[in-house]
C-alpha cells in the first residue's frame, strides 16, 4: 500500500496562523479550534485544555511565532508519510482498519507528541511548538505512529492504565518498532524534545487513555533507593 494510503493528516496550524493576528486571547482559542470540535473534545478529555483562561494565555504567547510554527508544520507534513510507512513495514501492517490519523496542531508548550482516542479510534498528535530538529522529529513520528498501529492490532485502549503488561507492550513495543524502522537500527536520544513536567523522559499513560510522549530517555540517573530501619 502506498505511504499516502496509510496516513490521514489533519493540520490545524493554518487555522492558528489565520487567527493569530487579530482578536483577544479568548477569541483566538475559539476561532482556532472552531472547525475541529472532535479534536477539542479529545484534548479536553485529558484535562490540559479544560482551563479556558490558561489555554488562552499560552496560545496568546505563541502569536509572535506564527510564521515559525507554519514552517514547522510544513516540515512535519513532509516527514509523516515515510515515517508511518517505515513503522507499517517494521510491524508488518498493511493498513487494516484504515489509515493512521495524525493531528498537527499548536499545543500548550507541554508534550511534543502523544497518542490518544479520537472519534473512537487511536490517533496521534504532534505539537509543532515543541518539536526539535528533523532527526528528532523522525523518531517521534515513528514512536507515536507505532502506538496507533499497535492499538489496531491489540486494542491497547482497553488495557488497564497501569501495570507491567501495559508498560511493556504499549511503551516497549513502540520503542522497539522505532528502533527497527530507523536506518541502522539504533535508537538515539533526542536533544530537542521537551522533558515532561514530572521529570525524566519516558512516555507515560494519562487519563482518558492518552499516552503522552515528551522525550525518549531519562534525563537524569534515578535516585538510589534507601531503606529506613524499623523500630519496635
Amino acid at each position: 500500500m502506498p505511504p499516502t494510503d496509510l496516513l490521514r493528516v489533519r493540520d490545524l496550524v493554518p487555522d492558528f496562523v489565520a487567527c493569530a493576528g487579530r482578536g483577544a486571547p479568548e477569541l483566538l482559542v475559539s476561532r482556532y479550534l472552531a472547525g475541529h470540535p472532535d479534536v477539542v473534545r479529545a484534548l479536553r478529555r485529558d484535562g490540559d485544555w479544560s482551563d479556558a483562561a490558561g489555554v488562552a494565555s499560552v496560545l496568546d504567547g505563541l502569536r509572535d511565532r506564527a510564521a515559525d510554527l507554519a514552517a514547522r508544520a510544513e516540515t512535519v507534513r513532509a516527514s509523516l508519510p515515510d515515517g508511518v510507512a517505515a513503522v507499517a513495514d517494521a510491524l508488518g501492517w498493511s493498513g487494516d482498519g484504515g489509515p493512521v490519523e495524525c493531528v498537527v496542531l499548536v499545543g500548550l508548550n507541554q508534550a511534543n507528541g502523544w497518542a490518544g482516542e479520537l472519534n473512537g479510534r487511536y490517533a496521534f498528535f504532534l505539537a509543532v511548538e515543541q518539536l526539535g530538529p528533523p532527526g528528532d522529529l523522525d523518531l517521534l513520528v515513528r514512536h507515536e505512529a507505532a502506538h496507533v498501529v499497535h492499538d489496531r492490532s491489540a486494542a491497547i485502549r482497553e488495557w488497564p492504565e497501569y501495570g507491567v503488561a501495559n508498560a511493556l507492550f504499549t511503551e516497549g513495543s513502540p520503542r522497539r518498532s522505532r528502533r527497527n524502522s530507523t536506518p541502522g537500527g539504533r535508537t538515539r536520544r533526542t536533544s530537542g524534545s521537551a522533558a515532561p513536567a514530572t521529570g525524566g523522559g519516558s512516555t507515560t499513560a494519562a487519563a482518558g487513555g492518552r499516552r503522552s510522549c515528551a522525550g525518549y530517555a531519562p534525563t537524569s540517573t534515578p535516585p538510589t533507593p534507601t531503606t529506613t530501619p524499623r523500630t519496635s
